[in-house]
């Protein structure tokens, strides 16, 4: 039998919390990242449809699109070498 969708998301999604907390602790910038994507996600749950007229049938696509695109930023500032303090 198919597993309920309804809880096998529930469980990728804390699969995914403990991955990415797991690695805070490697790059520094992905706090700063995550905070802002939480708010990206929070705004789309408020404004949906709104976003739905403004954006067009496949907006859930753009907004995948940013939010991938700020969870790289969060890497590669991590990654980048930090400017030293003079």
């Amino acid at each position: 039998m198919p597993a309920c969708p309804r809880t096998g998301s529930r469980s990728q999604l804390r699969s995914l919390f403990f991955l990415l907390a797991g690695l805070l602790d490697r790059f520094h910038a992905l706090r700063y990242s995550l905070a802002a994507i939480l708010l990206v996600i929070g705004c789309k749950m408020f404004f949906a449809d709104w976003l739905k007229e403004t954006i067009g049938p496949h907006f859930n696509l753009v907004l995948f699109a940013f939010v991938a695109t700020m969870l790289a930023g969060g890497v590669v500032a991590s990654i980048l070498p930090r400017r030293s303090a003079r």
